[in-house]
């Protein structure tokens, strides 16, 4: 078994963590997400958060042997009124590498994830699991989550 740091990301892990971030979106791809890709996604991805790390976003890396090897991505947002206005909490990407699976990875970057959202105070964390991804969900109901939403999805143009 090899040793592993789960650490807050820096601005300076983007680089390695966007490399990660793209074999996510090529297996989504491969599952069922129809939405069309940009140029430079994972550069828009990371764009999209940088400014509000440590604020209402938060970035974990594992390394192993100076190499960051996953991350987990979570996010603060508050519902509408209409939902009771609470504090959720929103596990947006997890991804370890195929070396560094079966070491306990992804639980130690979950584990860390769930304990930071519930020092924010939150009503409960979300995440949204692509169709098709079997292993993901199955890890995640092992985690204590329940399946509470199907979302679906016609796409009518190009």
């Amino acid at each position: 078994m090899t040793d592993f740091t789960i650490r807050e990301a820096t601005s300076k892990d983007l680089p390695a963590i966007r490399t990660l971030w793209l074999k996510v979106d090529d297996f989504h791809r491969g599952l069922t997400l129809k939405l069309p890709r940009p140029e430079a996604p994972a550069k828009q991805w990371s764009d999209s958060f940088e400014g509000a790390l440590g604020k209402t976003t938060f970035l974990w890396v594992a390394e192993m042997g100076g190499s960051i090897e996953g991350f987990l991505l979570a996010r603060l947002k508050r519902l509408p009124a209409y939902l009771g206005e609470a504090n959720v909490g929103e596990i947006a990407d997890l991804y370890v590498d195929k070396e560094a699976r079966g070491q306990k990875v992804a639980v130690s970057l979950a584990e860390t994830a769930i304990e930071a959202l519930r020092g924010h105070n939150v009503h409960s964390i979300e995440i949204q699991i692509m169709a098709g991804n079997h292993g993901g969900l199955a890890f995640w109901h092992k985690q204590g989550f329940h399946t509470e939403l199907t979302q679906v999805r016609l796409v009518v143009g190009k």
